[in-house]
């Protein structure tokens, strides 16, 4: 039976970039994916993902920032506004002293490029991937845990691993298969996502803008191009991706409250369901949850994928201390070492569901005196520097900047 030091379950962003980060650490990982890699299906993603400056140096650490910089457009503005209100926000990333506050990656390219350092680095770190190969059951032994994993020839194989990571996303299996409780809360909403040209914008701007049914933003993408995200009622969607483009065009131009460019060209229109997901704890008897396994967010703020590229960098850290460990304790899925691990991510797990369904929830309340509380509230921000710095640390995670336990220079 073939023993690995850590088994990830999902190849997805987190997963792949999680497996990237443990082979060059010098640990023998497998990575499990019921997909087929990009190089054969390849992937039309319309979504922009705006990645923070921590997440920039976790790439730059990989080895892979190169690559995404090619097609990643920085966001130096953000303006932020609500519907039927006056104040609006400029947050500047000059004036909080960045040189961004998030860069724009589209998210095939973004996935795509993760894949190949993978399967590059496959081929020289102790890395095995297994494509369209599920994790079907596992149990405990001793200091490790026996897994049964099935191909999609319904093969079945025997492999044992000393830690089992869930990267599988929000659905888990993983994470229901540890007995691992999940707080679910649908926020009755879908994000419809598609990329489109806008003439005569600012460059370098971005746009949120909260409505009652929810928030519509507008980010700088590469090529020229915007992505523009329209956040609706669950009962809108079907009709929102029932309208001609030019229909679907003037509707979102309109929700801005004034004109911020010419739209046109409008792409592929896909549309995601929205839900707060909560795992119990991130950890249970050796396993390790990361990403959406362990926390999904509302995307107003553009936290999830860089909260799950911070759990990975936490978790790489804990791994390699307790590797570099002589005596029982360096066991990497002990549950004193995973105990490390969940300390780490739990603080940061709730100041992120805090920001971001405080959002979902206070633009979105019709509570008397509620709108009043949200337009002084801005008008604060759009008066006072220190609160508007405040704001974008807590957006970009800037007091948090977290780099892997290692260094490609």
């Amino acid at each position: 039976m073939i023993e690995y030091d850590c088994a990830i379950v999902g190849a997805g962003f987190v997963g792949a970039s999680l497996a990237i980060a443990l082979g060059k650490c010098g640990f023998k990982v497998l990575v499990l994916d019921g997909r087929s890699p990009l190089v054969e299906v390849g992937s039309e993603d319309a979504r922009g993902i705006a990645l923070s400056p921590s997440s920039r140096l976790i790439f730059e650490d990989l080895g892979i920032w190169g690559d995404l910089s090619e097609r990643a457009e920085p966001i130096l503005e953000i303006n932020v506004s609500e519907m039927g209100a006056l104040p609006s926000v400029e947050l500047s990333a000059r004036e909080a002293g960045l040189q961004a506050l998030a860069y724009v990656v589209p998210a095939d390219h973004l996935l795509r490029t993760i894949e190949n350092q993978l399967l590059l680095d496959s081929k020289t770190s102790d890395c095995q991937l297994l494509w369209r190969t599920m994790l079907e059951s596992y149990t405990i032994v001793d200091d490790h845990v026996s897994m049964t994993v099935i191909d999609h020839e319904k093969k079945r194989t025997e492999l044992k691993a000393k830690l089992l990571i869930a990267a599988d996303g929000v659905n888990s299996k993983l994470r229901s298969l540890a007995n691992i409780g999940t707080r679910i809360r649908a926020y009755n909403q879908h994000a419809i996502v598609a990329t489109v040209k806008v003439d005569g914008v600012k460059p370098n701007l971005a746009y949120e803008r909260f409505t009652p049914t929810g928030p519509v933003a507008l980010l700088p993408s590469a090529g020229g191009r915007h992505v523009v995200v329209r956040c609706c009622r669950l009962e809108e969607s079907e009709s929102l991706l029932a309208l001609s483009d030019q229909e679907f065009i003037n509707e979102v131009s309109s929700r801005f409250g004034r004109p911020i460019g010419k739209f046109s060209a409008l792409g592929l229109r896909r549309s995601h369901p929205l839900v707060l997901s909560q795992a119990d704890t991130p950890i249970a008897e050796r396993v390790a949850l990361v990403g959406a396994a362990a926390v999904t967010v509302h995307p107003n703020g553009a936290q999830g994928l860089n909260l799950g590229l911070r759990d990975i960098a936490a978790l790489c850290q804990v791994l390699v201390e307790a590797g570099s460990e002589s005596t029982d304790s360096g066991d990497i899925g002990s549950r004193q070492q995973l105990q490390g691990f969940a300390a780490n991510r739990i603080k940061d797990h709730r100041r992120v569901v805090r920001f971001t369904d405080g959002l979902a929830r206070g633009f979105s309340s019709e509570m008397p005196g509620a709108a009043f509380i949200r337009r002084t509230g801005l008008l604060a921000t759009k008066l006072i520097p220190a609160l508007q710095r405040q704001i974008i640390y807590e957006g970009v995670g800037q007091d948090r900047l977290v780099g892997l336990p290692f260094s490609n220079d």
